[in-house]
């Protein structure tokens, strides 16, 4: 599952990076992408998706997502992981023991909502790579200058804590009741 958008532009991973990520995890595992928004926030998802590189673009389920609360739960369920814009999805994977991958938007402390993170839950922040970059400034000057970040947070600080979480992830999954 991709948490492809966040709520709120301050909270979305710039597109084009986002793309990057998305066409390493398929380079890396083949995966099967499944976009998480909601229909307001379709034409975002579209450009992403044209962002992609065609391979990648083959294996995304760009119209396969939950039309309620409900029907996202039960998709994200039956995902390997979620990997995205952190927010309420990446919440309700980590309660469905879904691993997660999480990128913080730079007006977010990272601190005060980075709950269980382990080898199964990842998330990173631009402040983790370059501190320098966060002076003590309020969070709406900081909010304010989210775009400015998030163009400093490129893939490749991303890149290979993505890896190493890939890794961790199941290679295939076996039907139930059938053995090899």
């Amino acid at each position: 599952m991709v948490s492809v958008l966040g709520s709120s532009t301050e909270k979305t991973y710039p597109h084009k990076y986002l793309a990057t990520l998305l066409n390493q995890i398929v380079e890396e595992t083949e995966a099967q992408l499944l976009f998480n928004y909601i229909p307001n926030q379709l034409e975002d998802a579209q450009q992403i998706f044209r962002y992609c590189k065609s391979k990648t673009q083959e294996h995304i389920f760009l119209n396969v997502f939950g039309k309620s609360l409900r029907e996202f739960m039960g998709l994200t369920s039956q995902c390997d992981a979620l990997f995205g814009n952190e927010g309420g999805a990446v919440n309700m994977a980590k309660a469905l023991d879904v691993p997660s991958f999480a990128i913080f938007s730079p007006a977010v402390n990272k601190e005060d909502w980075s709950l269980f993170e382990s080898e199964e839950n990842v998330a990173v922040h631009l402040k983790d790579f370059q501190p320098d970059l966060f002076p003590e400034e309020s969070k709406s000057t900081l909010k304010k200058r989210s775009a400015e970040l998030y163009l400093e947070f490129t893939p490749e600080f991303i890149s290979e804590k993505l890896s190493t979480f890939l890794k961790i992830l199941p290679k295939e999954k076996k039907p139930e009741g059938k053995t090899t």
